[in-house]
């Protein structure tokens, strides 16, 4: 991940309890939003959904081709 890259969004998406770790290799900054505050700002913006959704199903067809390479 990079700079102002997000993680944990499966977890706001599916309502699945958060399952996402993530380590640092330098000093970093994170911002961490709990599920109100970020369904508030969602309502306000809706395209941070869409964003999410996209980067999600981005993750999960990674993840299938990761899984069939090594089949």
């Amino acid at each position: 991940m990079g700079p102002n890259e997000f993680f944990g969004e499966v977890s706001f998406l599916t309502g699945v309890p958060r399952t996402a770790n993530i380590t640092t290799t330098v000093d970093s900054e994170l911002l961490r939003i709990d599920r109100d505050e970020l369904n508030e700002f969602a309502a306000e913006y809706p395209q941070l959904l869409r964003v999410m959704k996209e980067c999600h199903e981005e993750r999960i067809a990674e993840a299938m081709q990761r899984a069939k390479a090594r089949a």
